[in-house]
């Protein structure tokens, strides 16, 4: 309502490419959850403390994969749709601040299902609720008074997540030893069973990504840029549905 009907366009726009960047995300967490549940069954703290620390190498080189790897991909996704000067450009400038998020929000979505393995739901909610305020305060702030256009909402969105990565890592580490290993060195073999039962989820996600990708280039080919606007309104009433 600020700036218009083709930021929601740009923002859609780049949606099909967040998905699929968020496939290491979708593979990481749900294999490290996978992996650290079943070894804590066996309550064989030794094995635990292995683990741990192939969890905690393979999120952090996977954030930092994922920080680079992004780039060239996004590149690629938004030339395929061969927009109009000026949307390419109001997508990339969402598109810069989702990207800046990208590597809080995987050691966030970690983050998540380690507090459920260790039983810190309520840390859940309030981290929920935080980071949508947060999200919303400032998409108001960039976008409005500061006046930064659709670039704010990218900006917005990396705030929140910053914020709420930090926060994550902080109530993890003080009310919960999933971050001490005893010196364990990680284990080759740890670190690829934590990728292999993350692959479902990770091909669930680029499943996902791809259906994304395809009804985008859909609509742009009947609607135009509007198709944008579409994808945005439907997705949005679907959510409202949802939420019923």
């Amino acid at each position: 309502n600020l700036i218009g009907k083709d930021a929601l366009s740009s923002i859609n726009f780049f949606y099909p490419v967040s998905i699929t960047i968020s496939i290491v995300s979708s593979l990481v967490s749900c294999g490290a959850a996978t992996c650290l549940s079943t070894c804590m069954g066996r309550q064989d703290h030794d094995e635990i403390r292995h683990l741990k620390s192939a969890v905690n190498i393979t999120t952090a080189a996977s954030a930092l994969i994922m920080a680079v790897g992004q780039i060239p991909l996004a590149y690629l996704m938004i030339a395929s749709y061969h927009l109009d000067p000026e949307m390419s450009r109001m997508t990339w400038q969402y598109a810069i601040g989702v990207m800046i998020a990208t590597p809080f929000g995987l050691i966030s979505t970690v983050g998540v299902y380690q507090m459920q393995i260790m039983g810190k739901m309520k840390y859940l909610l309030y981290l929920s609720v935080m980071e949508g305020l947060v999200n919303t305060g400032l998409d108001l702030l960039f976008v409005g008074p500061l006046d930064m256009g659709v670039a704010g909402a990218g900006y917005g969105s990396a705030g929140a997540n910053v914020i709420r990565c930090a926060v994550t890592v902080v109530i993890l580490w003080r009310t919960t030893d999933i971050y001490k290993t005893g010196g364990k060195r990680p284990r080759k073999g740890d670190v690829k069973e934590i990728l292999s039962c993350g692959l479902p989820d990770g091909a669930n996600t680029l499943m996902l990504a791809v259906q994304n990708y395809c009804i985008m280039q859909i609509l742009l080919f009947a609607f135009g840029s509007d198709g944008g606007v579409i994808r945005g309104v439907c997705t949005f009433c679907f959510s409202l549905a949802n939420t019923t």
